[in-house]
């Protein structure tokens, strides 16, 4: 429009130029297209006089403003510009008024409503005998546009505000070109200092050479980027890099975006190494809460001094076992072991050395045993193993193998070591009748009493057993009868009276320290002596006298000289005497112990003879008592059957022999031909 009026003024003037002057009908037509011009036109065309008022303003103009001629009137310029822009507006028109045009400028009105109104144009001076009398100025009103602009660039310093501020590590990035910006939060993340020293950098350049899983992480990150640019958008965690070299977990979340018509990733990365810590803390505790569980399980179920399993155990897995035995109808074994007198070990070498004595004898039957067969500690002394699959015969060789390794073991330290022997009791499913596991056991604890009545140190099981049905009981009966009920306090008396005897045996077994023969002589003597007392139908109540006073026969001996019990050779008539001393020393330790009155005569007599030649009261025949009687006899037997400082060994034959040639005389008759019967059944079954 300003080109197609400045044309006709052009052609206004070359009109002029070549006639000299304009027609008036010309002139007429002239002034009425550039006034039509002028009022058709969306620019905003205003006239300004050199003081700033209004010459002329278009329809445009008072529309965009909100004018009316008459306002115009009385306007001026200087009073509708935006204060911020002034000063620059009048700096510009002071120019035009020199004379200068100003091709395009800037600036904001003030609308009579007080609207903002950019505009921008051109003001030319109208030059007139040299001097500038008005200033045309042509005009685009922008408001639109300009706030668009302004807008956007708010937008942009509020995105680049909040870019910087967020604590958050935000970066763009593309897998050909790298990062090509990022915020402070991400300089301060990767210990850098400006924007450049990060941008120059490669993605890879800030992560180890390999991810976790191994793989590169310069082909990994490219494969992420891809994935993220696919998918729009993309989660994962990764393993980044200081610039010192300080390796950290971070989440990164890839978000797709166009920037210039070109699609980048926006990465928001999050340091998770606490997190991860913490979670790694929490793993290793839940871990270490499992192990801790799985240990408490295991001390629940174990034996905390010897490590075996523990009564809880055991009853619980025989019954277990049971059941699969029953249901698979295979053999089922179980052992009942107690070691005998143990008691004694306590009393003389103290608990810490029973106690150590317990740990090894578990260590060596656990390893006599099979993999999967059980061993726990029944309580105290005693021992349970049970046998899967095993029948009573196999059971029964285990039992016998285990006597067979103890005979050999020597229990202790160095500077101290004992023997000591086991009472076994086999009991076998199906061939013991048992309807539940602990009966099973029960059975295997009753055979293993009648071992230990016997002597102990040897293997029964209900085959062995000659009072079997007394022993034995359904322990899965559930109605409580007399005879049950006789039979389980029975079972408790000879519990309480085996306490008795291994107190009892703990005093004499101090012999053993002044007279090494006669420590060894008593356990075999209490043997043969129980055997002649059971075939001889004593009862067992007198038994368990015999054996007391067979295990203290030799107490006495605690009185005499030790140089004198060594001595070698064949003693004086004074030495002799001083030896016979002991029945009666040891009649008089135990006269005053509650309990044991009834065994001092027997341990007092047992050196008189049958023909009244003996001591110390000269006593002969029936005088002497019975217990005394049996116990001369196996004492003599198993002295000359065993290594003495003073004679020989005799062998079996050649002792039996000789106890035959005394009957009569130092021995009962009677007895002795009983004792014949006894040790030849014995030799033939060993």
């Amino acid at each position: 429009m300003r080109r197609n009026l400045l044309s006709q003024n052009k052609s206004r003037k070359s009109r002029r130029n070549r006639s000299g002057a304009i027609a008036p009908h010309d002139m007429i037509l002239l002034e009425s297209n550039y006034r039509e011009l002028v009022r058709s036109t969306h620019e905003l065309i205003q006239i300004l006089r050199p003081d700033g008022s209004f010459e002329y303003v278009n329809r445009a103009w008072r529309q965009a403003m909100g004018y009316s001629r008459k306002d115009v009137k009385s306007l001026n310029i200087f009073d509708i510009i935006r204060k911020d822009y002034k000063k620059d507006y009048i700096l510009k028109f002071k120019k035009v008024m020199s004379g200068v045009r100003l091709k395009e400028f800037i600036t904001v009105l003030i609308s009579k409503k007080g609207r903002d109104i950019f505009v921008r144009g051109t003001v030319v001076p109208r030059i007139k005998n040299g001097k500038v009398v008005e200033a045309f100025s042509f005009c685009e009103n922008v408001t639109a546009l300009e706030k668009s602009t302004i807008e956007l660039k708010n937008i942009r310093i509020e995105f680049k505000t909040i870019y910087d501020s967020t604590g958050y590590a935000f970066m763009i990035v593309t897998p050909d070109e790298g990062f090509l910006s990022c915020n402070k939060a991400t300089l301060k993340m990767f210990g850098c200092r400006k924007e450049s020293e990060f941008t120059s950098h490669s993605p890879s350049f800030f992560s180890p050479r390999r991810q976790k899983d191994g793989e590169l992480s310069s082909v990994k990150a490219r494969k992420m980027m891809n994935i993220a640019l696919k998918k729009g958008a993309y989660s994962f965690e990764w393993v980044h890099k200081k610039l010192p070299g300080k390796e950290f977990y971070a989440n990164v979340l890839l978000n797709r975006m166009v920037i210039k018509n070109k699609k980048v990733l926006l990465a928001v990365v999050t340091d998770i190494t606490k997190a991860n810590q913490a979670e790694e803390k929490l793993a290793k505790a839940n871990m270490e809460l499992v192990e801790t569980n799985k240990k408490l399980m295991r001390l629940a179920l174990r034996d905390s001094h010897t490590g075996l399993f523990n009564h809880r155990y055991m009853a619980q897995t025989v019954e277990a076992e049971f059941f699969r035995a029953k249901r698979n109808v295979k053999p089922l074994a179980v052992l009942m072991l107690d070691i005998d007198f143990f008691k004694s070990v306590n009393d003389i070498y103290g608990h810490r050395f029973g106690d150590m004595v317990l740990k090894e004898f578990a260590e060596v039957i656990s390893g006599e045993v099979r993999q999967y067969d059980i061993v726990a500690r029944y309580g105290g002394e005693e021992f349970v193993i049970i046998l899967p699959g095993a029948t009573r015969k196999t059971a029964f060789s285990l039992s016998q193998r285990i006597l067979d390794k103890l005979s050999l073991y020597s229990f202790g330290t160095a500077g101290q070591t004992i023997k000591i022997k086991v009472s076994i009791g086999v009991a076998a499913y199906p061939e013991d009748a048992a309807q539940k596991g602990m009966a099973l056991i029960d059975i295997a604890d009753g055979i293993m009493m009648k071992a230990k009545e016997d002597g102990g140190n040897r293997v029964y099981s209900s085959l062995e057993a000659d009072d079997r049905p007394s022993i034995i009981q359904d322990a899965s009966q559930k109605t409580v009868s007399i005879k049950n009920l006789s039979m389980t306090i029975k079972r408790l008396s000879k519990r309480a009276n085996q306490s008795l005897v291994e107190a009892i045996f703990a005093f004499a077994k101090t012999i053993k320290f002044k007279d090494p023969y006669t420590g060894d002589h008593v356990e075999e003597t209490v043997h043969y002596a129980l055997m002649l007392a059971r075939a001889l139908g004593i009862s067992s109540k007198e038994r368990e006298l015999i054996k007391q006073a067979s295990i203290l026969h030799d107490l006495g001996k605690i009185g005499i000289s030790g140089k004198l019990l060594r001595k070698k050779g064949n003693l004086t008539d004074a030495e002799f005497k001083e030896i016979k001393k002991h029945s009666q020393i040891g009649a008089d330790i135990l006269s005053g112990v509650f309990g044991l009155s009834a065994i001092v005569p027997l341990i007092l007599y047992h050196h008189e003879w049958w023909n009244g030649m003996g001591y110390p009261a000269g006593l002969k025949g029936n005088e002497i008592p019975m217990g005394s009687r049996i116990i001369a006899v196996a004492d003599v037997y198993q002295s000359l059957i065993s290594k003495r400082s003073y004679s020989r060994i005799y062998s079996e034959k050649e002792a039996l022999e000789v106890i035959k040639k005394a009957a009569g005389k130092q021995f009962d008759p009677a007895i002795v031909k009983v004792f014949e019967k006894v040790i030849k059944k014995y030799l033939k079954q060993r």
